[in-house]
């Protein structure tokens, strides 16, 4: 096999359609993405795909009801997916009209079984900020999951939100990194063996930078245990967007940087 060729069968979506995350169901491909509806809109789509044949078996959509969305404006579109128990979850961020007609962005949370059928579905009421979307999802090892991503009030920097959610799939707990003068994004979400969660993103410092931050929590409560941040040689967007922790507790991360006017990939082994 020659570096970039495929082995194997090719599945290709239609037209306008993007895919953000994957994960894997014994011979199945869950791609979790969306589909374009028009300038800066979606909708949400989740495909399973067969991983021998790349045959396509079976595809959900998700949209704002027909009444809140009648011209199909709002925006949808998922961020991750993991198989966590024997549900397939889907997270991301879907625009939600306010009772003061107010249009936001709020993390939606999908849960399907293994072949597709929808199970429920949930939406952020907002509780503690205006704003807030799922990036990342890790199922944990005592049962559920927890989601990544980030928050805001509106007219204000975003700030990297936490959420645990109950094997039953009700949300528990609700974490906010206060960065109060540096936008940040939580992008994704592992759990480490010892049960702290490590998150991977990106956080400007200072504000005409942003810097790939990657940090451990112990948990809802607690200040984080270590973090590092990797500013590139060169002023520019640095962000951490892929993670994965092995079974002795190395963490590796993987992003880009900025380096001589352009971006290049790094990646990162970061001891236990």
């Amino acid at each position: 096999m020659k570096f970039g060729e495929a082995k194997g069968p090719t599945w290709t979506g239609p037209l306008d359609t993007s895919v953000n995350a994957i994960a894997l169901v014994d011979d199945v491909l869950v791609l979790a993405g969306a589909f374009a509806q028009g300038p800066g809109t979606h909708d949400l789509w989740v495909w399973w795909i067969s991983a021998e044949t790349g045959e396509l078996l079976n595809v959900r959509a998700f949209a704002a009801p027909f009444l809140d969305d009648p011209q199909n404006w709002f925006d949808e579109v998922a961020r991750g997916v993991a198989l966590v128990g024997d549900e397939v979850v889907v997270v991301g961020e879907r625009q939600f009209l306010t009772v003061d007609d107010e249009l936001v962005r709020r993390t939606i949370v999908l849960r399907h079984g293994l072949d597709g059928e929808p199970l429920a579905e949930w939406t952020s009421p907002g509780e503690q900020l205006q704003e807030d979307a799922g990036m990342g999802i890790t199922p944990l090892r005592d049962g559920g999951f927890a989601v990544v991503g980030w928050g805001r009030d509106q007219e204000t920097i975003r700030q990297v939100v936490t959420r645990w959610f109950s094997a039953a799939g009700e949300p528990t707990a609700i974490r906010i990194e206060p960065t109060p003068s540096n936008d940040a994004v939580g992008l994704v979400v592992g759990e480490d063996r010892e049960g702290k969660l490590i998150i991977a993103g990106m956080r400007q410092q200072p504000k005409t930078d942003a810097n790939a931050w990657v940090f451990a929590i112990p948990g809802p409560v607690g200040p984080p245990v270590w973090e590092v941040v990797r500013n590139g040689p060169g002023q520019g967007p640095d962000e951490a967007a892929g993670l994965a922790i092995d079974a002795w507790g190395y963490t590796y991360v993987a992003g880009s940087e900025f380096d001589a006017l352009q971006p290049r990939a790094f990646a990162l082994r970061l001891y236990p």
